[in-house]
């Protein structure tokens, strides 16, 4: 999203961070949330 310049709101970082959960990802859920 970086080369983009695209800054996602504040849903769907939850969303996509929950997906990472699901997944057993909490490093990159972690690192969602707090970049965005």
């Amino acid at each position: 999203m970086e080369e983009l310049c695209v800054r996602p709101d504040e849903n769907t970082v939850r969303k996509v961070a929950r997906a990472f959960q699901e997944l057993g990802q909490e490093d990159k859920q972690k690192l969602v949330l707090r970049r965005y």
